[in-house]
């Protein structure tokens, strides 16, 4: 038996009472910062460029008032449906941040712990990394620069290394004692061996 739901980390942190606090992300002082001009736009892109960067200004990321040490450049990638993806290129950024190397969930190990339960439940991540908030020493590593200024988000985004190993070590924070219950990506998984195993958790 099978079922499908939608997951909000931050609810789950509250009723766990896991402490929510805002991401460090630890950088290494002798890499030099760099900073970059605006990348190149046709004009055919301009009105999606405004209406990308003023959908992230509402919800991921804030306005750059004044200087920043890091800047990187952003790329907009053309979707199938017209529409264009805004990208950062962070490799420079990158080579500042110190991972923690956190082990990351494998489908071959969830499979093992999934061994002879026969109900199974997915509860799908709602937002994922929007949930996790950086705290601000660590929001100027993520500065990018488009044709409306400098940006820069607020929480957790693709591109940074240590991404998917920070979000992992935070949901297993989150999952840590619970039987029955394994994450994988943005997803997790409760099982039970019957109906009266799984459905308490």
């Amino acid at each position: 038996m099978y079922s499908e739901r939608r997951f909000s980390l931050f609810m789950a942190c509250q009723k766990n009472h896991v402490e929510i606090v805002k991401l460090l992300l630890k950088n290494k002082a002798d890499v030099n910062k760099c900073t970059t001009e605006a990348s190149p736009l046709c004009f055919a892109c301009q009105t999606n460029q405004v209406e990308i960067v003023n959908m992230l200004l509402e919800y991921k990321a804030d306005k750059v008032d004044g200087p920043s040490t890091w800047v990187s450049p952003v790329v907009f990638i053309p979707k199938k449906n017209s529409e264009i993806r805004l990208c950062i290129d962070m490799r420079r950024p990158n080579e500042a941040v110190v991972r923690e190397w956190y082990p990351i969930p494998t489908v071959e190990k969830m499979l093992q712990d999934l061994n002879q339960s026969r109900v199974y439940s997915k509860l799908d991540i709602k937002l994922a990394f929007r949930e996790i908030e950086l705290s601000q020493k660590s929001r100027d590593i993520t500065a990018f620069i488009t044709h409306q200024g400098l940006c820069r988000y607020k929480h957790l985004m693709f591109g940074i290394s240590c991404t998917p190993e920070m979000y992992n070590k935070i949901i297993h924070q989150v999952l840590e004692g619970l039987p029955g219950v394994n994450s994988i990506n943005d997803d997790i998984i409760v099982h039970g061996k019957s109906d009266e195993e799984h459905n308490p958790k």
